[in-house]
Parts: C-alpha cells; structure tokens; sequence
C-alpha cells in the first residue's frame, strides 16, 4: 500500500507541476493544478496512515479524513470553466466546498487530544449519539463523487447539445478529455462504495485490503490522467485548447421562448433563409473547418440567435446538421467525379471541409447510415 501511495503521490505532484510551468494558464488550467496537488496530498496521507503520522499529529485526522469530498467539486468546477460562457470562478461556485469544511468539526474535539487518545476514541464510536456526524460524513464519503461525476456528466451532454447550434464540428478533444475524467471519478467512488460493502456487509475484505484496492485505484486514475493528458498535449503544453472555443451562452429556456421574442416576422425568416441557402452554394463556407454560427452569421449580416432560429424552423435542423449536410453531399458529388479516383476517401472529405477522419466517418455514418466504404461499395455495385 506504501508503494502504490508514493507512485501515485509522486504522478500527481509532477502532473500538477507541469501545469504550473504552463505559461499562459488559463483558469481551467490553475483549477486541474489544485485538483492534482489536493490529489497528491490524499495519496500522501495514506501513506501517513501507514507510517503512524496521524498518531503523533492528531490534526491530520481531521485534514484528511473528509478528503474524499474534495474531488467530486473539483471535478464539477473544471468542468464548468471549460464549458460555460463566462470562464470565471464565481463565489457561490466554492459552497460546493462546504461539506468537506463540515466534515472536519466533528473531529475538532479529537484533534487536540493526543495521538493514541484520539485514534481509539474514534474507533470507538459505533453508535451513540456522538456516532451520526461520522456517520454522515462516511456517507458523504461513499457517494459525493458519485453524485458529482453523474451531475457533470448530464451538464457535459446539455453543452454538447447547445454545441451543436453553435459548432459545425463536434470533435472536441477537450469534451473527450472531460469524459474521461467524469468516467475515472465516477469508477473510483463506485470501488469505495462496493469495497465498504464487502467489508462490513459480507467480510469479504479486511480494512487493509479495502484500503490498498481505493488507493490503487487512485493512483491508476492518476496514471490514465497523465496518459490522456500527454496524448491530448494541450492539457501540459501551450498549445492551445480546442475546448476553450467551444463555450456557449448556457440558455436556460427552451428555444420556442427565446425564438418568440427574436422579433422576426414569418417573411423576414423566409427571405433570409433563401439568403442563407444562396450563399451556402455560391460561397460554400462549409469548406472552413471550423464553421461557427457566430462566423456564418456575421456573414449573412445576422445575429447567432436569428440564423439559429432561421435553421431551426425551416431547415428543420440545427446548425451541425446543416453544415455537415452540404459537407456529405459535397462529398459524395466528388467521389462520383471520375476526375478525383485518383483520391482517397479522406482526402475528398477533408477537401469538402471535414477536420478528420474519425469526425468524417462518425458523421457520414451518423447522417447516411453508411460508413464511407460502404457507401462507395454500392456505387461500384450500382455501376
């Protein structure tokens, strides 16, 4: 258990120091480099433990002890800075801090006891009036992680959804990246729940076994972390982040309320909807990778909210589908052209405007039922 608390302690401490050397942090950045020390310092009092420091310094017990509660708002807090519009953390974003400071006053009378004193008096408390606080926080303990990492997972698909109004491509590595870590939390906190079972419902574990298989699975977070971090490299680098453009205005009413009080009338949404589909065609901006409706718009000489609307009601879409649609069909005019059977599959689709290959063949599939090759197999069949 030693070793797997230094490996882990050690991983931690350095990814967080590679985020501190970054020169342009942003907020995102310095929140993921307190995450990971808070991470290192968790790891290092299971080492503590081991080593009997809370035995000569009682007010550790205190410090590390509600810990746990720490990561779910971390984890909910870095989310929230790559996703939302203002970027800022707001004051009332720290209350989700506060059961973790709730959690240490139960242990402030014990704290100031001697080591030993301390430790067997806590061991003590299996029931009694002065057993519910521990109780609650043992609670807290089992189950904040996992309510947190469900809670960003449904924000993460909300911004996904208002992505798609926005974003002509949804290949974001920094939403894969935020997936990743909701799955990594959301897998910890269910081995603390199940290994707490074990040990006290069916005896399956000792406490040091259920100990060495939480940490273990810590410390292997902390190692995917860093995995996913280097293959991402704009999480250690000053490369920047592709999800630091992805923020958008975080609507809380539905469109139909939003649209009734844009202003325009049916036959101004009609005149510029024959605008829009005039200049798709003859400019074709769906060649830019990187189309936003802020982009688009401001083209057409529209605000994002009237073209979002004009495409929700007479296209019947949202702005990625619509884009993508004049992408796939570009697409499959050029592979019928005999003058581009020279190319490849992706060499086409980057030239209509897809940014990869994985973004094309998710699309094309998504929109055709077809993979790319599928789709090329039955127009050799057809021929």
């Amino acid at each position: 258990m030693e070793a797997i608390s230094i490996i882990g302690m050690g991983l931690a401490f350095f990814f967080e120091l590679l985020l501190l050397r970054k020169k342009d942090k942003s907020i995102s950045d310095r929140i993921l480099a307190v995450w990971m020390f808070i991470i290192g310092l968790h790891l290092f009092s299971a080492y503590g433990i081991a080593q009997g420091f809370h035995l000569r310094w009682p007010l550790l017990i205190m410090i590390f002890a509600p810990f746990p509660m720490l990561h779910g708002p971390f984890l909910l807090l870095y989310l929230m800075s790559l996703t939302r519009e203002s970027r800022k953390v707001r004051w009332y974003d720290l209350i989700h801090f506060l059961p973790y400071l709730l959690g240490t006053i139960p242990f402030l009378p014990y704290a100031q006891l001697p080591g030993a004193e301390a430790m067997s008096k806590l061991e003590s408390l299996e029931t009694g009036a002065q057993s519910w606080p521990f109780l609650m926080i043992g609670f807290g303990i089992q189950t904040s992680g996992l309510i947190y990492a469900v809670v960003s997972y449904i924000l993460l698909q909300r911004h996904r959804k208002r992505m798609k109004d926005q974003f002509s491509d949804q290949e974001q590595v920094s939403l894969e990246w935020l997936r990743y870590l909701i799955l990594g939390i959301g897998i910890i906190y269910v081995v603390v729940m199940a290994s707490v079972w074990l040990e006290r419902t069916s005896g399956l574990l000792s406490p040091d076994w259920r100990e060495f298989l939480i940490y273990t699975t810590v410390t292997l977070f902390v190692f995917l972390f860093g995995y996913y971090g280097i293959r991402q490299e704009s999480i250690f680098t000053d490369q920047p982040l592709s999800g630091r453009k992805t923020a958008v205005p975080d609507y809380s009413e539905p469109d139909i309320e939003r649209y009734q009080r844009s202003g325009l009338k049916s036959e101004q949404i009609d005149q510029y909807y024959q605008r829009l589909l005039e200049f798709m065609e003859e400019e074709k901006p769906f060649f830019e990778s990187r189309l936003s409706l802020n982009q688009l718009a401001e083209h057409l000489g529209l605000s994002p909210n009237h073209l979002s609307q004009i495409i929700n009601e007479r296209a019947n879409q949202n702005f990625y589908q619509l884009v993508n649609g004049y992408r796939i069909r570009c697409f499959k005019e050029k592979l019928q052209d005999p003058a581009n059977a020279h190319l490849t599959l992706l060499a086409i689709a980057l030239d209509c405007g897809f940014n990869s290959k994985s973004s094309f063949n998710h699309t094309f599939k998504k929109m055709t039922g077809h993979t790319p090759s599928q789709y090329q197999q039955l127009l050799r069949e057809q021929s």
